[in-house]
């Protein structure tokens, strides 16, 4: 069973236990989010903190546009991936036993599945995307770097390279043609022994 917790250690304060939910007051769901926020921080392998935190974080949001409660999450300190996984396991299980010694990851690779939302990139497909993106920028800068005379003899190269394709195209036809065309004369000359032998 997971414990939730009983003292948010700012002096013995006490915070309020159980799952939060609709009747608490934004103060009990504040600390709440904060010493659970400390926990993660504490033990950051923990994913039952990341759902008390989510349930905690949830109403809080409800009730915040984007400007307030990236204020509020910035005040509070948690991180926006941290509240951003919290509120994806709330929302995603009805306890922390569901995804019961999952790790953080796991867990929330779990919950988008559940939720039907599309996987993350890995840190190495962000960094080749990224990557990507780079290299084409710097191939248009180059390019849009071209003066006019510069511009015609890119497109001369460019219409050379088309016909040097062009003339690869047709000598691999031609080739084709004559094995094919040796194939049928070795068929015929077999053809022909046959019939002289009978």
């Amino acid at each position: 069973m997971i414990h939730p917790l009983f003292d948010n250690g700012r002096g013995g304060a006490s915070v309020r236990t159980g799952v939060p939910s609709g009747d608490w007051s934004r103060d009990e769901l504040r600390d709440r989010a904060a010493a659970e926020n400390d926990e993660i921080t504490n033990r950051e392998h923990d994913a039952s903190h990341y759902w008390f935190l989510g349930k905690a974080l949830l109403p809080i949001r409800a009730d915040l546009d984007e400007g307030p409660w990236n204020r509020w999450c910035e005040e509070t300190k948690i991180e926006r991936t941290r509240w951003y996984r919290a509120m994806l396991l709330a929302r995603a299980f009805g306890s922390p036993e569901e995804f019961g010694g999952l790790s953080i990851a796991s867990a929330t690779d779990l919950a988008r599945e559940r939720l039907g939302i599309e996987p993350c990139q890995t840190p190495l497909e962000a960094k080749h995307q990224r990557r990507l993106r780079s290299m084409t920028k710097t191939l248009q800068n180059s390019l849009d770097d071209l003066d006019g005379q510069a511009a015609a003899e890119f497109a001369a190269v460019d219409g050379l390279l088309l016909a040097i394709d062009d003339a690869g195209r047709r000598l691999r036809e031609l080739r084709h043609a004559y094995v094919a065309s040796r194939a049928a004369a070795r068929q015929a000359k077999r053809g022909s022994r046959v019939a002289v032998n009978v």
